[in-house]
């Protein structure tokens, strides 16, 4: 039976999420929530899961608290596919992220 940690983490780090198209990730993030894109990486390494070298790009977005949404994209859409849950839940309305933000940036979203 595992112990409980004597301390609990801090903050989340950051939450990965793997996305189709990257640009229409930014747009919805940093366009749309204003949430700003702070860091971006591209590269290959070989992938076990389709045993040949595959490109991806990672994503980060960088909340108030030093916490982070991350993103991966794979050029190779096999990986992508591979990343897709089978089917998606019957009930969706859980699978989501939510922020904390004061009144005025609340109202900030609502009216924009």
């Amino acid at each position: 039976m595992a112990t409980l940690l004597s301390r609990p983490p801090e903050r989340l780090h950051h939450h990965a999420y793997v996305v189709k198209d990257q640009e229409k990730n930014r747009q919805f993030f940093e366009d749309l929530l204003g949430i700003p894109l702070t860091a971006t990486w591209c590269e290959r390494h070989f992938s076990p899961w389709v045993n040949r070298e595959v490109a991806f790009c990672h994503t980060f977005y960088s909340l108030g608290d030093g916490g982070a949404l991350a993103f991966f994209s794979f050029a190779d859409d096999e990986v992508y596919q591979k990343c897709q849950a089978e089917k998606p839940p019957e009930i969706r309305s859980f699978d989501h992220i939510a922020f904390k933000v004061d009144e005025e940036t609340y109202q900030e979203l609502v009216a924009g």
